[in-house]
């Protein structure tokens, strides 16, 4: 399973971008980056390429991968 990692969360409140201006920088909705943040949905592939372009976050940086 892939789930977003604290460094992201950590990401956006350095950054002070919050859920909603994050979901419109990526391209999803609101209640899709809140479940994947909270580690309650597993990101789609897409979700996961826009966040790296999108941030400029390493893949491991950004998620965390467990079986």
């Amino acid at each position: 399973m892939i789930k977003a990692s604290k460094n992201l969360k950590k990401y956006l409140d350095i950054t002070e971008i919050s859920y909603t201006e994050f979901a419109k920088k990526i391209g999803f909705d609101l209640p899709t980056v809140s479940q994947v943040l909270a580690g309650k949905e597993e990101p789609s592939k897409t979700f996961i390429e826009q966040v790296i372009l999108q941030t400029d976050l390493k893949f491991d940086s950004a998620f965390e991968v467990s079986e």
